[in-house]
């Protein structure tokens, strides 16, 4: 798949940092690996999403797994450096280089601090924590973690906000599926003292986490078999159109803080499982245009029931307020018939009567069609 004219123009000074840790060696009891399945295929997936959809150039990512380093090329099996599979790789220092290298390019450039692109986009998955019930910090621990060493972690959050205060990009979206346990004691490592050269309006920054306080995240098989995050899946779902998008066809950070506010963090086919009230935990610091996906006329027809008489003019808005597609004529029957996504809407007469409503199975007038 290409991205659309409008991702890669939008995209083209865009960079991207990927992590994902699955190999941990010395993280569980004596000193024994505790491993995950999911992260790399995960890392491997969102860079695809980043380059294949977003338009990220390819030489602008970095990823970085437990299998090796390099840019999307890993995707083909080309690693610019290959760990040697002993595990115990990346350490903290590999993931803080490629996060601070970027901060210290732009403050040492000469004649004050430089801009680098529009846009960072960082994800990370692998095992993580909290320091703190109170905070939202969340913290990523590297691979050669250990419960001797938990201090090898390092506080993406913190790291996140470092970046947009010394702003070498315009915008700062971070993603995390990792979990959110509470480990009293342990203390996060953040970035060194904010060193920029002259104040700065801190970047706008979406951070969206895949668990929120004291709760885990969840890896599961997908249909094919392969093993992931959970939390990344459903993100990947969404930014694909799963998600509510405004009328230009936009997701927003916005779009993307209600589609996750009430949605649980399952598996494939899980609704009813233990972890079904485990939800995101979504950060919207400035409302930024996410990712361009164009309008979708594939999304399934409802005919919902109104007390309007035939030809009455509407229109149909989201949880934000944003109008969905263009205003239509209310049916014969007094019912509206709309495209739109499963969620909550309301639809608005000329008149300014509203009536909200939900796209329920039994409004869809095309499931006898398959779609």
């Amino acid at each position: 798949m290409a991205p659309s004219s409008t991702n890669r123009q939008l995209a083209r000074k865009d960079h991207a940092f990927v992590v994902g840790i699955a190999d941990y060696p010395t993280l569980g009891d004596n000193d024994s690996a505790r491993n995950l399945e999911g992260p790399v295929n995960d890392a491997h997936a969102m860079t695809r999403w980043l380059v294949e959809e977003a338009g990220v150039p390819c030489e602008n990512v970095i990823c970085i797994t437990s299998e090796g380093r390099g840019n999307c090329r890993i995707l083909d099996g080309q690693f610019g450096e290959r760990f040697n599979g002993d595990g115990g790789k990346p350490t903290r220092l590999d993931i803080e280089t490629i996060i601070n290298d970027p901060v210290d390019e732009a403050l040492n450039t000469r004649g004050g601090p430089s801009r680098k692109g529009r846009r960072l986009w960082v994800y990370l998955a692998g095992h993580g924590f909290r320091s703190s019930s109170a905070v939202r910090d969340v913290c990523v621990l590297s691979a050669d973690a250990s419960r001797e060493h938990a201090l090898r972690n390092l506080c993406i959050t913190q790291w996140m906000d470092y970046v947009a205060l010394n702003n070498p990009f315009d915008e700062v979206v971070l993603w995390a599926d990792c979990c959110s346990d509470i480990l009293y004691g342990v203390a996060p490592y953040g970035p060194p003292e904010m060193k920029f050269k002259v104040r700065h309006k801190i970047a706008p920054r979406l951070f969206i986490l895949g668990s929120t306080v004291d709760r885990k995240a969840y890896e599961a098989p997908d249909a094919s078999g392969v093993t992931g995050g959970n939390f990344t899946r459903i993100l990947l779902s969404a930014l694909r159109g799963d998600s509510t998008r405004t009328q230009d066809g936009y997701i927003s950070s916005e779009d993307l803080k209600n589609y996750f506010e009430n949605r649980a963090i399952v598996g494939p086919g899980e609704q009813d499982s233990p972890n079904s009230d485990n939800t995101a935990d979504v950060m919207v610091h400035d409302k930024m245009n996410i990712v361009h996906i164009g309008k979708n006329t594939a999304w399934p027809l409802y005919a919902i029931p109104t007390h309007w008489s035939r030809g009455t003019r509407c229109i149909v808005r989201d949880h934000s307020n944003n109008q969905i597609g263009d205003s239509l004529n209310i049916a014969d029957g007094g019912k509206a018939l709309v495209n739109l996504i499963p969620g909550h809407f309301k639809l608005v007469a000329a008149d300014g009567d509203e009536l909200l409503f939900e796209t329920k199975l039994e409004y869809r007038i095309d499931k006898e069609q398959g779609n």
